[in-house]
């Protein structure tokens, strides 16, 4: 019975693991929507199209970089000379971001990858450092003058099992002390399976474990790039076993976002300044996750390891952090840093050797030496001046430039050979200010700001608002103000014009020509220091409206405008009583009640205005003589002919800007002609000329005068 229980068992167990290898091979969902199973990977599995190829694999993966004729792949695959010796690299005549800062190389027994790491310290040389290796079979030396201590791949003798050269306890407590106290250390691994335990070993140091998982990479391949289509996954997945051909693989791994996840976090710290994308050439990953201030990692769309549902997060390739007062970085990868990879990185265009660069400087707490730039430091870009303020502007440079201009694009060059510059002389506008020059490598540097210059504002202010017509009694010039300011700041020294544009039909002037309009002096003139022009304003001997126009003498189409009223004060339109007396003498030049003219033109009534003295003698006139000759006919009632234009001021009648023709004056609204011939009667005529003397309060009998007997023109005292 006990012989059978054996081989009962062996099929049992081998019964569960057929079962769990189905289980394993199917989706995360066993059924469809319909409740149907699903197929196995292996029923579902094909080969990917070339369409879902192009879809789902970006497309600088599957170019030839190197002409072989194989996509993705390079096969330029160096591996560097082992030499019998070790020597030191010199610094170059570049070195200074490293200069007094030491690097030393630990590696006991692992000369193999010292010497494959060659190109690495010779970089770092050429960064300045002093770089020192110790290849001596004992244990770590005095790390007093050290600032990073780098050890690549492990301590004991390569492919050796077992690890014939553990690291002691007392030294991973020193590394720990060195790190703490503020220095950098610097350790890589690999994806070889019998290494795994040295590699961790150290690695473990800082918690940190190295898997012996492989990685199946979906962002890159070796030819073909042969992918499994798996309909109830969300990602099509590379071959392993094509993947991992005779050949070591060689993904790339890019800053640049794959399929909406990036394989590096934090991509904005500066291990990553100037890297765009790494090449690694077969890397093992870190699994647990552990935190990082900084990582490259697998891409979550990456077959194996993979997390479902998908993780933004992947699983670290390289990553660095802080410990206490220091820093480490640990590399899944070796050849990423050694000169191999090095190689093979200037063929696939990757950014290798910066990284390595990045990485030691952060390790070193050194800053990577400045490059050639330019910059405007002030003013800001955006800021407002007013036209004529002088701007300074304040730039910066670091390395060395030559050639340096300042620009603008809307007034050319306006400073060269310095740095810094200030200028009054910008147009009015919105400017692209440039500092430009060139590196110590000729290439072209700039910088650029927007600065805007504020248009001119002119403001005219003047007392009294309005002015009485030149040639009438109390007229006076008036004194004008003008204020330019740019930007809320007076504009001083700036030239301006002063000019007067009449207002069309204004006064009563229905006609055309050139009317006259009042003068200034001075008409020209610059501002003072607090941006004031003054100027006196004499109207002209016409009443109307004038505008007022100050205009920049020196920038078109700057200008301030302002009406000025020019008029003689409380004159009153006589209103129309036809059961008393008939206005008369309108025309087309000064319009007004007419009966020999259309009546469309008796309006508006611009030739009846007078004082209030006038009028209401006119109308006591009107009364009295409408008493003596009651029911007379229309004809004879009194015809009040022109008085004065609505706003005084010369009555050129003969609409020639001019006073021939008489009417000289109907200037202030104390005259009116009453039409007496060819409408009174003789009787008629002496009455109304002996009433006027009878009314010495209201008309200066002395005034009165007939004009060749066709009318009677009278003055009011009032």
């Amino acid at each position: 019975m006990r012989n059978n229980v054996k081989p009962f068992l062996l099929t049992c167990l081998i019964c569960i693991v057929c079962l769990f290898s189905v289980a394993c091979n199917r989706s995360t969902v066993d059924v469809d929507s319909n409740g149907n199973p699903l197929a196995t990977v292996e029923e579902n599995s094909r080969a990917a199209t070339p369409a879902e190829l192009r879809l789902y694999t970006s497309p600088e993966f599957l170019i030839d970089p190197d002409g072989d004729g194989l996509v993705a792949t390079n096969a330029f695959w160096l591996r560097a000379k082992a030499s019998p010796f070790v020597s030191l690299p010199t610094p170059s005549l570049r070195a200074s971001i490293g200069t007094g800062k030491k690097i030393l190389f630990y590696t006991r027994l692992n000369n193999q990858w010292l010497n494959f790491t060659s190109d690495l310290r010779q970089l770092l040389a050429d960064e300045g450092y002093t770089v020192v290796v110790h290849n001596q079979d004992t244990l770590l030396p005095d790390l007093t003058d050290v600032d990073v201590l780098a050890i690549v791949h492990s301590i004991g003798t390569p492919l050796t099992t077992p690890n014939d050269r553990p690291m002691p306890y007392s030294d991973k407590q020193k590394i720990r002390a060195f790190v703490a106290s503020g220095k950098g250390f610097f350790f890589s691994g690999d994806w070889l399976n019998s290494e795994m335990p040295k590699f961790n070993d150290i690695a473990g140091i800082f918690n940190v474990t190295m898997s012996l998982h492989p990685i199946d990479y979906i962002l890159t391949g070796y030819p073909p790039p042969t992918m499994i289509y798996i309909p109830t996954w969300n990602a099509y997945v590379m071959d392993r076993v094509n993947y991992y051909g005779p050949n070591p693989s060689q993904p790339i791994m890019k800053k640049a976002p794959v399929f909406n996840w990036m394989s590096f976090s934090n991509e904005t710290h500066e291990i990553f300044k100037d890297v765009n994308n790494v090449l690694f050439l077969g890397t093992s990953h870190v699994r647990p996750r552990v935190s990082a201030l900084a990582a490259i990692r697998t891409h979550p769309t990456t077959s194996i390891p993979r997390d479902w549902p998908i993780v933004p997060q992947g699983y670290p390739i390289v990553l660095i952090n802080e410990y206490s007062a220091g820093r480490y970085a640990i590399s899944c990868d070796t050849n990423a840093f050694g000169n191999d990879g090095f190689s093979t990185s200037v063929l696939a265009g990757t950014d290798n050797r910066q990284f390595a660069k990045n990485i030691f400087n952060w390790l070193a707490k050194v800053s990577p030496a400045p490059e050639d730039s330019l910059k405007i430091f002030s003013p800001a870009s955006g800021s407002s001046f007013a036209f004529g303020e002088l701007i300074p502007f304040v730039g910066s440079q670091t390395g060395s430039v030559s050639n340096i201009q300042w620009t603008s694009n809307l007034d050319g060059s306006f400073g060269a050979g310095s740095i810094s510059v200030a200028t009054s002389g910008l147009r009015i506008g919105t400017h692209t200010i440039t500092l430009s020059g060139h590196s110590s490598g000729g290439q072209p540097l700039s910088d650029s700001i927007t600065v805007v210059v504020q248009p001119l504002v002119i403001e005219i202010n003047f007392n009294p608002l309005e002015v009485r017509p030149t040639g009438v009694p109390n007229a006076v010039p008036t004194t004008i103000t003008v204020t330019v300011t740019s930007n809320g700041q007076p504009v001083q020294n700036h030239p301006v014009i002063a000019t007067a544009t009449p207002l069309a039909n204004s006064g009563g002037h229905f006609h055309n020509g050139l009317r006259p309009v009042g003068t200034f002096t001075p008409a020209l003139g610059n501002t003072n220091a607090v941006g004031i022009f003054t100027t006196s304003y004499a109207p002209s001997l016409f009443g109307g409206t004038e505008t007022i126009i100050i205009r920049s003498n020196s920038i078109p189409n700057f200008q301030g405008s302002r009406d000025i009223t020019v008029r003689v004060q409380n004159l009153i339109l006589l209103e129309e009583n036809q059961n008393s007396y008939i206005e008369v003498g309108g025309r087309n030049a000064h319009p007004g009640p007419n009966e020999r003219i259309p009546h469309e033109l008796d309006n508006p009534n611009t030739d009846h205005f007078g004082t209030q003295g006038l009028i209401t003698a006119i109308q006591g006139l009107a009364d009295a003589y409408n008493a003596r000759f009651p029911n007379i006919p229309e004809n004879e009632m009194l015809h009040i002919n022109d008085m004065s234009l609505e706003n005084g001021g010369l009555f050129d009648i003969e609409a020639h800007w001019n006073n021939v023709g008489g009417h000289n004056s109907h200037r202030t609204g104390i005259n009116v002609d009453i039409e007496t011939q060819g409408r009174l009667t003789a009787e008629e005529r002496t009455w109304l000329r002996e009433e006027v003397t009878r009314r010495p309060a209201d008309f200066d009998d002395a005034r009165t005068l007939t004009h060749g007997g066709n009318h009677l023109h009278l003055q009011s005292n009032n």
